[in-house]
């Protein structure tokens, strides 16, 4: 039988045992680049929401109008219909970007000379400047009156021309544009 003195394991098997518990070993689930390519993605998202948090985009209404004749004056005067919103707050000195034309329109730019913020109809538009032809095509809804002095734009060659405009009504932080972060990003100019 069995020596009942005689251990069961040997002494160096029971030693080397006893070396692996004391050790931990953790196991490597990425290598050493792949966790430094991923911190370094990591701190570009974070500075790229830091940016977008203060970068703010320009808010534009677009309007149509129509360039008016004039007997004596070498700016022309364009008048724009911008629908009204409460955001829309134009201030004479602004400047506006025009368009003139159909598709390849000429891009110029111009600074607002008279503002009308009272809401009128379609039809009290047409009447008030003259605009019986075609005027459905520029007044569809309720709209205020923007004169806008534009240089670039020689009358006699342009009166009558159908113009558009972008109206810069305020700015953004960029944030805001992302559901739900715009309570976040605040209201800017």
């Amino acid at each position: 039988m069995l020596n009942p003195n005689h251990p069961v394991f040997r002494r160096n098997a029971l030693q080397h045992y006893l070396q692996g518990q004391e050790k931990d070993t953790v196991p490597q689930f990425i290598n050493a680049p792949l966790a430094l390519v991923m911190w370094l993605l990591l701190a570009i998202v974070v500075v790229t929401c830091i940016v977008s948090w203060y970068q703010e985009i320009p808010l534009y209404n677009a309007g149509a109008g129509i360039v008016l004749k004039q007997a004596k004056s070498d700016q022309s005067n364009v008048v724009v219909f911008v629908p009204w919103s409460p955001a829309l707050q134009p201030r004479v000195g602004q400047t506006v970007s025009l368009s003139v034309g159909g598709a390849g329109s000429q891009q110029i730019t111009g600074t607002i000379a008279q503002v009308n913020l009272k809401s009128q109809s379609p039809a009290t538009l047409c009447q008030q400047y003259e605009l019986m032809a075609g005027c459905s095509l520029l007044v569809r809804q309720p709209s205020i009156a923007i004169l806008i002095q534009a240089q670039a734009l020689p009358t006699e060659r342009y009166a009558g021309a159908i113009v558009l405009a972008n109206v810069q009504t305020g700015s953004q932080r960029m944030l805001a544009f992302f559901p739900g972060l715009e309570r976040l990003a605040g209201k800017s100019g």
